[in-house]
Formats: C-alpha cells, structure tokens, sequence
C-alpha cells in the first residue's frame, strides 16, 4: 500500500488533491504526510499511528492531536507545522515569531503551549503511560533558532532530525508497551480519529437536504399506514355481542384514530411542502451562481483559455548543473477581467515524487505592490530555477494566489484567490 493511501485511510484526505489546491490548509496536510511518511518508513520498534484525533479535555471539550504515535516506549504526541523562513522563540515564550529577509514578519502561537493540552488530555486517559511532546517543522526550508527546550523533555526539530531523538528515547526508557496493549490504546483512541472504516454508520454520513426530507416524508408515512393496521386489528377483536359499549368504544377510538391519522397527513402534507421549498431553493441558487471552476468558489464565469502562457520555456540550463529554467507570458483574454499579482502571489513545482517546491512571486521579480495583468499585454513572468536531473521528474507548476479583477474597478476582487496551471507534463 502505498503512502498516499495510507495516509487517506488516517485521515479521509486525498493529499493529491491537497497538493494541486496548495493553500494554507493544503499546505498543512502535505506537513503531516511528510511526517507520517517519515515515520512510517524509518522508525524503529512495535508501533501504531493516528491522526487528527480530537480527544476530550477534563473540560469537557476536545482538543486536535495531529499525530499519535503510539510506540512500545510510550506517547509520541507530533505537532506540524510546514512553515519556512526562520523560527525564533523560546520555551516559556507564548508566541514565535516566523522571520523573513525579504518579507514581513508573522507571529504565531507557540506549539509547544499547544502541545501542553494535548498532552494533558492523554495522561488523563492513560495515567502512568509515559508520554513525550515533538514539535515537527516539515518544510526544509526552515531555519530553527528556538531556544530553552533542550532540558525539558520537548522536542523541537526538523522532519529529518525526528529519528535521532526518538532513537535517544528508545534507548533511555525502560518502558516497553506489549503488542495488546498497543492495539488496546490503538482501539480505545481510534474512535477519536477519522480514520476509515469498514463500514459508516448512517449517524456520521452527511445527509443532503433533499434526502432528510424525502426521508422524513417516508417515515411519516410509514407512521400513517402503521396507524391504520393498528386500528384495524384493534377493531377486528371487538365482541358483537355488547353492540352498544362496542360503538362507545370504537366511537372514542375512531376519533382518536382519526386525529392520529390527521396529524400524520399533516405532517406528511408538510414535508411535502418543505422538499418543494428547498427544490425551489435549490434551482434559484443554481440560476444565481454559476460553478465554472472548484477553485474559482465565485459566481464569476471564466472563459476557458482566460490566462494563456505564451511563448513558454522549459530547459536545461546551460550554467548550472541539474537545473532547468522555466519561463514564459502570461496573456490575459479578456476585455473584462484583469488579472491582479501581489508580493503574496507563487509560482508552485510540483515533482513526481510528490516534493514540492514554492518561489514567491514578489521575491525574484521585486514585486512589492500590485501588478495587473490586462487584455492584449503579454506580460513576462520571471526565470524560475527547478532544481532536477531530469525534465521528466517535474509533474505540473502553477501561478497560485492571484486575484482576478474588475477592468472597471482593478482593486475590487472577484476572485480574491486563485490558481492558474501554467505548465503540465500531461
């Protein structure tokens, strides 16, 4: 089975899809497959993994543990973070800071402070099971300068220094869990996890709107012929001899049937009307917005070739060793939308080994306020560097977050943020 399989089993994502959408959530999830997949491939020992657990506090809520290791020397509780540029923090720090030379500075919240409440929450369930916190960052293009954790029994490292530290730990510890009880917590904890099942309940299934309705019209009914069956039955046992109790009787009964059977007609009239209202409803949103692209999420409609890549270049560089150049136009058709690029906007490679490679667009063409992209003004993209020995290697790059405009109005986006292939190898 390969990796992108497991990791969907775990989670219920499709990390391809992920990849080609590349946003700040996508970008997350390729972390986590990068850790998965350098666990999976090079750790030691009897172990089990889950992902995405949300495991209830002591407060009565939950908390998201991105990967639970659970290894015969304890709890391996992994917080990833794919960010790049240069981490600067401290232990006890409640934020870190992201450094950039060429961009503005971010702040986050510190994961080690977020890993405390992961951690709580396992010694919780499983007291005296030893537990440890790694905070993993995933991109190989961080540099880490965080400092104070060296002595605590937190772990802040990059992807490829993860081994290295668990090995340490297997070494130190005397604690060895058995098989049983690894499938035990396995077990226990699996119920907090996406991870995919044999079978789905109908309880966990999302239900379309349409279908909670015609189910609701079947269930009532079924609840008005099950009314009627009854009261026949009921009926067909009355006694001929005591004629005159007997018509009291089915009086009373009939009345009650009656407003049992009209309640249920109500109801049944009701949902009716309700499938019709949301039918309705549905047809004048699709009359409203109209879905041209999954990415685009507007009720923007593009023609089919609305960005062209003209006179594009992809070739072995003559100075530097496995090196292509990729570069080319860009060349808007469309005398009513323009396209707008910011120091945010990238140029995104991705290879067929699922690496990933990401160039800001600010960066290497000193790009640091807007720039349109309009009708009949081919304009050039920067050279970019893909570094491989073989052209074969890259699967697709793409132009990620652009926004498309108004000609009328260029600081009004329509499409705040969008993706344009710019090259496939299909």
């Amino acid at each position: 089975m390969d990796m992108e399989t497991i990791y969907g089993n775990l989670t219920s994502v499709d990390i391809k899809e992920q990849q080609r959408l590349w946003d700040e959530r996508g970008k997350g999830y390729y972390g986590e497959y990068l850790l998965l997949t350098e666990l999976y491939q090079h750790i030691k020992g009897q172990c089990k993994i889950l992902m995405n657990l949300n495991v209830p506090t002591a407060a009565g809520k939950t908390t998201e543990i991105d990967l639970l290791m659970i290894h015969e020397t304890g709890l391996y509780v992994f917080e990833a973070k794919y960010y790049k540029g240069t981490i600067y923090g401290k232990y006890q720090d409640a934020k870190w800071t992201q450094y950039f030379r060429t961009q503005e500075n971010s702040h986050f919240n510190s994961p080690i402070k977020q890993n405390e409440y992961h951690i709580e929450a396992l010694k919780r369930l499983f007291p005296g099971t030893p537990v440890y916190s790694f905070i993993v960052f995933t991109n190989n293009d961080t540099d880490i300068k965080v400092t104070g954790w060296e002595n605590t029994g937190i772990v802040v490292c990059k992807l490829n220094e993860i081994r290295q530290y668990i090995d340490k730990i297997n070494m130190k510890t005397d604690t060895r869990l058995s098989v049983e009880q690894i499938d035990e917590t396995f077990k226990s904890l699996s119920i907090y996890a996406p991870i995919r099942k044999d079978e789905v309940s109908e309880e966990v299934r999302v239900i379309p709107l349409t279908e909670y309705i015609e189910q609701m019209k079947s269930d009532y009914a079924t609840g008005l012929e099950a009314v009627r069956k009854e009261e026949k039955k009921r009926f067909s046992k009355k006694v001929v001899g005591i004629l005159g109790a007997a018509l009291i009787v089915s009086a009373v009964v009939i009345g009650a049937a009656s407003i049992i059977v009209m309640g249920a007609k109500k109801k049944a009239s009701e949902a009716e009307k309700a499938q019709q209202s949301a039918e309705q409803a549905m047809e004048e949103f699709a009359k409203k917005f109209k879905q041209v692209d999954p990415m685009n999420g507007g009720d923007v409609e593009l023609e089919d070739n609305f960005l062209e890549v003209i006179d594009s270049k992809l070739e072995k560089s003559e100075d530097l060793k496995d090196t292509f150049l990729f570069s080319g136009k860009l060349q808007v058709n469309s005398k009513k939308y323009s396209l707008r690029l910011t120091k945010d906007t990238t140029i995104i490679v991705q290879m067929k080994d699922g690496t990933i490679a990401e160039y800001n667009f600010g960066t290497i063409a000193g790009i640091y306020s807007n720039h349109w992209v309009s009708f009949g003004r081919p304009d050039e993209f920067p050279e970019i560097q893909i570094f491989t020995d073989s052209v074969d290697n890259i699967d697709y790059i793409k132009l990620s977050k652009v926004s498309v405009c108004d000609e009328r109005n260029l600081h009004a986006d329509y499409i705040p943020c969008i993706e344009f292939e710019l090259y496939n190898a299909e």
